[in-house]
């Protein structure tokens, strides 16, 4: 029978040591355990692995602010170690960790807890100042009074009501739809949206036009070859006046 030497309870299992919801409750807040976590995870520790990780953290933590303040970190760093060293390889009887994980764990430790470890004193020796706060919320009455819910439409006359909407709604796209087709016919070839007689009409009327127009301009033309020849003849009258 083989016995954790974290926990110290039978664990014939690796897997037996996986954290209860209890213990994740209690290590949570806890300096450096949320961040051992995510360490555990972007590093693929396997769950027994990364509970008995934080164990070990949760551990050293607590006797780095059970020492006293002031005191060297030698006993804290021989706790940390003897953990480390119990629970790797199989020799120590409880083959937890290997090489690479036994490496990350020291290396997370001595870079975050053992780096500040005045600091981890100071924090938990030290009655930390509560601030109150409070936010005052306004809560605002509805602009319409709800209706009681015995004066509410039904579910079948909802639905029907919908439906009626999606249909006026449908209807309405397609005469979107059919108007702008025209209106891109139209732009296309304006003829194409006529009937044969608006066709012959409009031919009618253009011949009409530009035939009125050619004989506005004959009509100048003669008049005005007229007037030339008439003042040509009031000249030669006045130059020859014998002969008239």
């Amino acid at each position: 029978m083989k016995f954790s030497s974290i926990t110290g309870e039978d664990d014939s299992a690796a897997d037996a040591l996986c954290l209860t919801p209890e213990q994740v409750t209690e290590l949570n807040g806890t300096p450096d355990i949320d961040e051992a976590f995510k360490h555990a995870k972007e590093n693929g520790f396997t769950p027994a692995q990364t509970s008995g990780f934080l164990s070990i953290m949760k551990l050293t933590i607590k006797k780095i602010t059970s020492e006293e303040k002031g005191a060297p970190p030698l006993k804290s760093l021989e706790k940390f170690r003897a953990l480390v060293t119990a629970n790797s390889g199989p020799a120590n009887g409880y083959d937890l960790f290997g090489p690479k994980e036994s490496k990350l764990i020291v290396d997370f430790a001595m870079e975050g807890v053992f780096q500040h470890y005045k600091l981890y004193q100071y924090y938990t020796s030290i009655d930390q100042e509560i601030v109150p706060a409070s936010l005052d919320v306004e809560v605002e009455e509805p602009i319409v009074e709800p209706q009681p819910l015995a004066e509410a439409m039904t579910l079948e006359a909802y639905e029907a009501e919908l439906a009626r909407l999606k249909e006026l709604e449908e209807l309405a796209r397609l005469d979107r739809e059919r108007w702008e087709a025209e209106e891109r016919a139209a732009a296309a070839n304006p003829f194409d949206v006529l009937s044969s007689e608006d066709v012959k009409q409009i031919a009618t009327d253009t011949v009409g036009q530009m035939l009125k127009v050619i004989a506005d301009e004959l009509d100048g033309l003669l008049n005005e070859q007229g007037e030339k020849l008439m003042a040509q003849a009031t000249k030669l009258s006045q130059l020859f006046p014998a002969a008239q």
